[in-house]
């Protein structure tokens, strides 16, 4: 079992660093503007208690020979007073704390003294120009005086603040000592939970894995009864382990009795087609309960990559899209082998132009050129009919898997497809093809080459671990080549590179049919399917909140208008049709419809609206689930939905399908 990670490697560490993170920064915030606006509310009560001398005498209930005693002022305000006077409007100071200034001229007063900030002289009397002058170490607060509404002259006071700023200075360090202790317990409290009740757990699983993988069959997780994600991924793997085990007794028991009699054999058969359907049972349930978190996790991905994020970020979010993206692959692959051991892949011939064909091909291998720095040269030999009769699903599918492949172990040089012609048969309308996909990539020893077909194998033991991937591709490959009539083999020398070639015989079509003899360009295939989605109305019906929110956030970027249903009553609802047919149109352009919700689902909802909905104006709904097995289209379709997006799902897919079938808002 490869070791568990440490360091900054760990779930544990990055839990803690990014709760630490998020703690500092949020009571950094609140220390930051409790502290400015503590300040100002010591500002307004020393302004406030400073007016209270002034508004007194002006009351006549102090006279004016108080300022000569300073203490009688900070009795008053309840601070310090370095300095009072009262100065008539003439511009003579009439009383003064300090006796060397009574009866002088307001102009021969101190010129340092901050009241020539506040007075001026004009016309021979004293106007206010500054109630407030603020100094480093104090107040200047000026008030004119008034007997009987007669201006008599002004009082002014400098208030000492020195003792306001060291409140201010000592109350700062105390919530600042506060707020660091804040965030040390908070933070390492919560990360303490949080690792507690997620990575035990997360451990649980891969041990039970781990011993399954090494034999013991009985191994099992003591799973909690929680029904978070966690929990539904314990009870997969129980589920899992519990297959494995009763698949391997069940095959042990067949063979044991195909030995004995024909009647054993049959039993045997009956027991393996049993088990078979759990697998296939078993592998939906398993791959709905891990696709549908894996949606959220790709999504989510995808939507951080569209924010401000730093370097440091991007690359952890890109980390994170990259091995969703592989566990995806894996999920893919393991469906894909059932399919094709248990004989459930349909492998249907229709008209298909080759040109075409691979110019989708090489254009779907464009971020994998730009990746990976790997230029791909798709070469088809002018003798090979355009048009022919061929699976193009599962040909698709074998050439993917074989250039990505290519992909995967080339690091420098280039990666060549050729298509060329091994024979046409012109009376039997045939023609024999060969295909070839070639890399200057690790190549692969001699002793390796016969067990690259196998399922879980490739040709280094430790190249998963290096290169990644799970081993499935060539094997789906080689047999889906085979159920075509085909043999795939491989050339290859260490150090050197790789060739997969394979042959198919196809029959030639002189047009295709919806062509009417009229061949199209295929540098034009694309050019009218370009439409904006902008002022598309989507109904997106969904019961996960996190799907939701994935959906809408896409389509909102793209300017769509999105109405949120959580299961197919709202659905009904939100459409109008909840007690039968409506008599006028709804405004929704398209509806993604999820297939598994709570109250009622999506293949009953879609019945209903299909029985209901006004027959000129059929709203297209697209299936979007989890469910990916073979012939869960078949079934979408049937319950009367246009097509089928399938968990995870990526971005460019949502707004690919949308385009197909909604109508350009201009229009």
């Amino acid at each position: 079992m490869k070791e568990m990670p440490i360091g900054f490697k760990s779930l544990a560490i990055k839990l803690t660093i990014f709760i630490l993170l998020i703690n500092t920064v949020v009571l950094s915030a609140l220390g930051v503007y409790y502290s400015r606006h503590f300040g100002q509310y010591i500002e307004n009560q020393l302004v406030a208690q400073s007016l209270i001398p002034g508004v007194l005498m002006n009351e006549s209930s102090l006279n004016y020979s108080m300022v000569r005693e300073p203490e009688v002022l900070e009795r008053l305000i309840g601070r310090k007073v370095d300095h009072a006077m009262v100065v008539r409007a003439s511009g003579r100071v009439l009383y003064s704390s300090a006796a060397r200034e009574e009866g002088v001229k307001f102009r021969d007063i101190d010129p340092g003294s901050a009241i020539f900030e506040q007075l001026m002289e004009k016309d021979g009397e004293l106007l206010i120009r500054k109630d407030i002058y603020r100094t480093e170490s104090s107040r200047n607060i000026i008030q004119p005086l008034h007997i009987q509404d007669t201006l008599a002259g002004y009082l002014w006071m400098a208030v000492n603040t020195e003792y306001d700023m060291y409140f201010k200075r000592k109350l700062s360090v105390i919530f600042f000592l506060g707020t660091l202790v804040c965030i040390l317990v908070g933070g390492f409290a919560q990360a303490f939970i949080v690792n507690r009740l997620v990575v035990p757990r997360i451990l649980r699983s891969v041990q039970c894995l781990h011993s399954v993988q090494n034999g013991n069959l009985a191994a099992r997780i003591q799973a909690d009864a929680s029904g978070d994600e966690i929990g539904v991924l314990e009870h997969s793997v129980n589920a899992m382990a519990c297959e494995i085990e009763l698949r391997t007794s069940a095959t042990e028991e067949a063979t044991h009795e195909m030995e004995l009699a024909k009647e054993a054999a049959e039993n045997a058969r009956t027991v393996a087609e049993r088990a078979n359907m759990a697998k296939s049972e078993f592998l939906a349930n398993t791959s709905h309960e891990i696709r549908t978190p894996l949606n959220g996790i790709l999504g989510m991905s995808e939507i951080l990559l569209d924010s401000s994020l730093n370097q440091q970020q991007q690359n952890q979010v890109d980390t994170i899209l990259n091995l969703g993206e592989n566990l995806l692959e894996t999920i893919n692959n393991i469906l894909d082998l059932s399919c094709v051991e248990s004989g459930q892949v349909e492998i249907l011939f229709e008209p298909l132009d080759l040109h075409r064909f691979f110019a989708d091909l090489e254009r779907a291998f464009v971020p994998s050129t730009m990746s990976y720095g790997i230029p791909l040269d798709i070469m088809i030999d002018p003798e090979i009919p355009r048009y022919v009769q061929a699976a193009q699903g599962p040909l698709r599918q074998i050439l993917s898997n074989l250039i990505t492949n290519a992909f995967k172990f080339t690091r420098k040089g280039e990666i060549r497809v050729r298509v060329e012609s091994e024979g046409i048969d012109a009376e039997q309308h045939g023609c024999q093809v060969r295909f070839g996909v070639e890399d200057t990539g690790i190549g692969i020893p001699e002793h390796a080459r016969a067990k690259i077909f196998e399922a879980f194998a490739q040709a280094d033991g430790s190249s998963t671990r290096r290169y990644g991937g799970s081993g499935l591709g060539l094997t789906i490959s080689n047999q889906l080549v085979s159920r075509m009539g085909g043999n795939l083999t491989v050339e290859s020398e260490e150090g050197k590179g790789s060739s997969f070639i394979f042959e198919l015989p196809f029959t030639y079509l002189d047009a295709l049919p919806s062509e009417k003899g009229e061949r199209i360009s295929s540098e034009n295939e694309y050019q009218d399917k370009e439409e904006p989605l902008s002022g598309t109305n989507v109904l997106v019906v969904e019961d996960n909140k996190v799907n939701r929110l994935m959906a809408k956030t896409f389509l909102k970027r793209e300017g769509c208008h999105v109405v949120e249903a959580e299961n197919g009553q709202e659905a009904l609802e939100a459409l109008g049709l909840e007690n039968g047919p409506a008599d006028s149109l709804h405004s929704f352009d398209i509806i993604v419809m999820d297939i598994q919700m709570p109250v009622l689902d999506g293949l009953e909802a879609t019945k209903l609206i299909r029985e209901r909905e006004n027959p000129d104006r059929r709203v297209p709904i697209i299936a979007f689930t989890a469910h990916a097995m073979q012939g869960d289209r078949e079934t979408f379709v049937a319950a009367g939905m246009n097509d089928y997006l399938a968990k995870p799902m990526r971005k460019q897919q949502l707004l690919d399908i949308l385009q197909k079938y909604v109508e350009p808002a201009m229009a």
